[in-house]
């Protein structure tokens, strides 16, 4: 039996294993909840239940006197209602919304732990569809800093790998995606981009792995074999902590690309920036030319051997915009000289906020990253003599040995 066979036999037995638990548990939890509504409510605590579908104010008016203790549950953000001095039953009283559940202490204690047991196995069981899915896949990591014009190389490698089936993922699209969708998670996300905060890493991981789960099941659907399977993923490792819960789940051959761009190039391309109102197609007016002088915190940050390719390095990097002048869904968009009909994205008014990070937790991300890939590569963004096509072309010939 070959590792790789024997490494998903593993696998699979874990995932079965584990589907067996959660099958075990949500039939405990039903019996549990079956119980909890079907059963009797004593006399002596109708009234209680009564009050506690009106309001929380009137509950703690009411009741405070009597012995309950009301306090805030930090972990559904609902309230608790205990009452303590009840001889023969203890009233737990869980209210969501207008809805409060009576029930013996023990049993509504075991409920709770039951629904967290069962959160945890599904956490569990989506870490091991990660891996069984990515496992004999090739996947390369394109990590840089923010608005770095990492999607060139991703456009690049994605004409150079031929009939490969490509899986590729942008975590500032995926997000975007979920704030215009106004999903739970969207406006979750959305409070921290209008704040000019960093998104946390638990978010963008489940966005991640949801996302590749789903895109891995389509493509074994439609035929492909793992090794026909090409994962990009463009900044889904930008935390120490991402690197570390991340990468060991993706089970394929992994390969990072590390695109690099001086910071003055990035806040230049960051104010350049402009979005089609009409169909969201992202150009931009900013040109770059020539050498670039490099700021105090790269040149504390980056190893010497980057910093001398970035010192080196001559840009050509001219206004991205139409040469008509008009967007590919036909709005005008340079009209007399003028950039018009365009929106400025509101993270970018954060730029800052996201390089200061980016620089502050490089050398743990990237030592992560080393540490769980094959290979590294530099890539320089620019259409000088060394065009991100032939980097990407270069790269490709090298990992795939063709």
């Amino acid at each position: 039996m070959s590792e790789y066979t024997s490494r998903q036999v593993r696998l699979s037995r874990e995932l079965f294993d584990l589907q067996q638990e959660l099958v075990e548990k949500e039939g405990r939890l039903r019996r549990i909840e079956y119980e909890l509504v079907h059963q009797e409510i004593p006399d002596s605590h109708r009234q209680l239940l009564l009050y506690g579908m009106v309001s929380y104010p009137i509950l703690k008016r009411c009741y405070m006197e009597d012995c309950l203790d009301v306090r805030l549950d930090p972990y559904d953000e609902k309230f608790e209602l205990l009452a303590i001095y009840f001889p023969d039953v203890v009233p737990f009283m869980l209210l969501q919304g207008y809805k409060v559940v009576y029930g013996r202490k023990e049993m509504l204690v075991e409920e709770r732990k039951l629904r967290k047991e069962i959160k945890c196995i599904k956490q569990r069981t989506t870490d091991l569809l990660l891996r069984l899915y990515t496992l004999g896949t090739t996947i390369f990591i394109i990590y840089g800093p923010p608005a770095s014009l990492k999607s060139l190389i991703v456009n690049a490698l994605k004409r150079y790998l031929g009939d490969k089936k490509v899986i590729s993922l942008s975590t500032g699209a995926a997000l975007r995606k979920e704030i215009k969708k106004e999903t739970p998670l969207g406006r979750i996300v959305k409070k921290y981009v209008q704040g000019g905060k960093l998104v946390p890493d638990e978010v963008i991981l489940r966005i991640v792995k949801r996302y590749f789960i789903g895109e891995l099941e389509e493509a074994y659907v439609s035929g492909y074999k793992p090794e026909d399977i090409v994962i990009i993923g463009d900044g889904i490792i930008r935390t120490p902590y991402q690197a570390g819960k991340l990468l060991p789940l993706l089970e394929g051959d992994k390969y990072c690309i590390l695109n690099l761009l001086p910071e003055r190039g990035i806040k230049e391309l960051s104010k350049g920036r402009a979005i089609c109102e009409n169909c969201g197609k992202a150009w931009n007016e900013a040109n770059i030319q020539g050498t670039i002088t490099l700021t105090r915190r790269e040149k504390r940050t980056y190893p010497q051997d980057l910093l001398e390719k970035l010192r080196r390095e001559k840009y050509d990097l001219p206004p991205y915009l139409p040469q008509t002048g008009k967007c590919e869904c036909g709005v005008n968009i340079v009209k007399d000289g003028k950039v018009i009909n365009v929106i400025r994205r509101e993270d970018e008014r954060n730029i800052d906020v996201r390089l200061k990070e980016f620089f502050r937790t490089f050398k743990g991300t990237f030592a992560g990253i080393k540490k769980h890939c094959k290979g590294i590569f530099t890539v320089i963004p620019n259409k000088g003599k060394r065009s991100v096509e032939e980097q990407a072309r270069l790269i490709v010939k090298r990992v795939f040995k063709s």
